[in-house]
């Protein structure tokens, strides 16, 4: 299940990144603060893709590829190249990232150029919550008909300040990403 309409961001990278390094990059771009856990996965689809594992994943006994050792260019290297990441399990948040271009001489750091849409507020509840949020606020607000149980001035202190479904404001185009 995808957003309507989509939720996008259009990153430079440098394919030297290593992937828990594309991890910081996403929550950036994404407005998030890194508060859940999060996987990397390459295959031709999500049910027969293969993971790479974190260090949360090791101290948990699993073995595997660990992202950190695993350039964003060993996995993606031509147009259409196609990489998954999947962010808070509970919530459930499945990206696909696509590459678009590839360049002769790379950024030399990430850079965020445009998207469109607010990204989800972290721990809103899913796509399911989202939609929810989203309809509130552009309802107005409504104090009768405020999503996940919260009061209206409860839920106006929890969203990020300013934040409205229909703009994308994390970050501003052409701001650098933390390498």
């Amino acid at each position: 299940m995808y957003a309507t309409p989509p939720i996008w961001r259009r990153l430079d990278l440098a394919g030297d990144l290593v992937l828990d390094e594309l991890h910081v990059v996403l929550q950036v771009a994404r407005g998030w603060q890194d508060g859940h856990l999060h996987k990397f996965g390459v295959g031709p689809d999500r049910r027969t893709r293969a993971y790479f594992v974190t260090g949360f994943d090791l101290s948990e006994g699993d073995d595997g590829v660990t992202e950190d050792s695993v350039r964003l260019d060993q996995v993606v290297s031509d147009k259409g190249d196609r990489l998954f990441y999947d962010y808070d399990f509970g919530d459930g948040w499945e990206h696909v990232l696509v590459v678009e271009d590839v360049f002769d001489d790379p950024p030399p750091a990430p850079v965020c150029l445009t998207g469109k849409m607010a990204c989800p507020p972290e721990d809103c509840g899913g796509l399911g919550g989202y939609e929810e949020l989203a309809a509130w606020v552009r309802g107005g607000y409504d104090p009768h008909a405020t999503p996940m149980g919260l009061t209206a001035p409860d839920m106006r202190d929890w969203l990020p300040p300013g934040w409205h479904p229909d703009r994308s404001r994390w970050p501003r185009p052409t701001t650098p990403c933390p390498r």
